[in-house]
């Protein structure tokens, strides 16, 4: 069965792809897809949340695990906390990211008790919709002028899969293995991992959590909502 340790390091992935899925929303001319990120967006964090549960934390006990802990109290997959620089970056990450999350998936649910079980199901509907519409835009920008820009994505963002923080690492053994193999399918090369200091996600994701904790710290003591 996976421990609290192993679902509070996916949750803090969850937390951390939402946040910074959602500051997209308003970078993007196209309003379907606008909605589409939005909504993706607050699927993640209703896994967060739904995980940090399961976990026994809610309400402000839950506030402050997330706002008041330092950055390197969080067990982040490094790729979790790639801040993209354009579109193209984007469409990477999140692909990258659902292969990450179907691979965790297929080994929890091997695992999981029936109340997990429950939330695993239904979050794995979520999840496939997600990996549909990020390999669909894969597909579309291969076949499109920006297919230099896609491939540039790949090189740079294709880095981070296969590090890991303190996250657990039953899932990683097959996360580049399948994802390049699904890339080559359709003609294209994924970078290769690094495996040490050679990524440095660590500055800007500190950088990202001070910005995100910043109003809690200030006023703890209000309830928004």
């Amino acid at each position: 069965m996976l421990s609290e340790t192993e679902l509070q390091a996916w949750a803090d992935d969850e937390f951390v792809v939402a946040h910074i899925l959602s500051s997209h929303i308003t970078e993007y001319t196209h309003l379907e897809e606008c909605l589409a990120i939005g909504s993706f967006a607050q699927d993640e964090l209703a896994h967060a949340r739904s995980f940090y549960e399961y976990c026994g934390l809610r309400g402000r006990d839950l506030d402050r695990y997330i706002f008041l802990r330092t950055p390197d109290a969080f067990a982040v997959t490094p790729l979790a906390t790639y801040q993209p620089g354009n579109f193209a970056e984007l469409v990477v990450k999140q692909y990258l990211y659902e292969v990450l999350d179907r691979l965790r998936l297929d080994t929890a649910q091997k695992q999981a008790t029936d109340a997990l079980q429950t939330l695993l199901t239904t979050m794995r509907s979520e999840e496939r919709m997600h990996y549909d519409h990020w390999i669909h835009w894969i597909r579309v920008l291969a076949d499109s002028p920006a297919r230099s820009r896609l491939e540039s994505a790949l090189e740079k963002v294709g880095a981070y899969c296969g590090l890991s923080n303190r996250s657990p690492a039953i899932w990683d053994a097959a996360w580049y293995q399948q994802a390049e193999s699904e890339l080559l399918a359709a003609g294209l090369r994924l970078g290769p991992p690094e495996t040490g200091a050679e990524v440095a996600w660590q500055e800007p994701f500190a950088t990202l959590i001070g910005r995100m904790q910043s109003i809690f710290r200030e006023h703890p003591e209000v309830i928004l909502g």
